[in-house]
């Protein structure tokens, strides 16, 4: 056997509540919207010369020691079939972290690197150890830039403070 209890509302005067329940709003009494504003892109970031890739032995620990900086990285990237498998800076294995982005380091490497095998592109990115992986950095990726040419200096670049002239000073 089943019981259920019904709850009534019970006003002042010991009756039932028979007050309107309030208006739902409709298209003519909704309140009028902002008018959207278009999005600006933000401003473009400025690097200068960071590190060479060579040797591994110190570029580690130079990378860690950066803390929260934005660098520009030259990195190999491998691609499998279902996705990254990694990638490597200089001689230095890296997981790569691509969640920031809004289009996946993936398919925006499947556009810029047609074919197999791996691509080496510049990316920005904050660096850290990898928690899950001892030897190995995190690449925290915020944004892809480009692939990397013949021409470029591969190197490691750091971003400028505010107010640092950067004419002459970047690997690219």
């Amino acid at each position: 056997m089943t019981v259920v209890a019904v709850a009534v509302a019970v006003g002042a005067t010991g009756g039932c509540r028979t007050d309107p329940a309030p208006p739902l709003l409709s298209s003519s009494t909704a309140p009028p919207r902002e008018p959207m504003r278009p999005l600006t892109p933000a401003p473009a970031r400025r690097f200068v010369f960071g590190a060479e890739l060579l040797p591994a032995a110190t570029l580690r620990p130079w990378l860690l020691a950066r803390g929260d900086v934005v660098l520009r990285v030259p990195v190999a990237v491998d691609r499998g079939v279902a996705g990254l498998r990694g990638g490597r800076v200089g001689e230095l294995d890296v997981t790569l972290d691509d969640t920031a982005l809004g289009v996946g380091l993936v398919d925006r490497l499947r556009t810029a690197c047609p074919g197999a095998g791996p691509c080496h592109a510049w990316v920005e990115a904050r660096v850290g150890p990898d928690p899950d992986d001892g030897p190995a950095l995190r690449l925290r990726v915020l944004r892809f830039d480009r692939v990397v040419v013949e021409g470029d200096r591969v190197v490691v670049e750091v971003e400028a403070p505010p107010g640092v002239d950067v004419e002459g000073q970047t690997g690219r």
